[in-house]
């Protein structure tokens, strides 16, 4: 069985105050340039519309990269489905 997921992939970062909008944006951006170089910008938009399901392998490579950027929390996506691999 696959756990899949669908959505933009977000942290609990947009819950901190704002004296720390100022890293979370500058991570974002440096996040969002990394996505798009290792997905391509096609896949990154159709993740972001909901057209297109997020492999387990790919949500391994989101994970990776927050904690490279310092991020401990776990990517939130919008929704989680289970399939079996056929």
């Amino acid at each position: 069985m696959l756990d899949l997921v669908r959505g933009y992939f977000t942290t609990s970062m947009a819950l901190y105050p704002d004296e720390k909008r100022t890293w979370q944006e500058l991570h974002h951006i440096l996040l969002l340039q990394q996505m798009l170089e290792h997905f391509g910008r096609n896949a990154y938009y159709r993740f972001r519309r909901k057209e297109q399901l997020i492999t387990p392998s790919e949500q391994k490579y989101i994970r990776q990269l927050f904690r490279k950027k310092g991020i401990t929390d776990e990517p939130i996506y919008d929704e989680y489905v289970e399939r079996y691999e056929w």
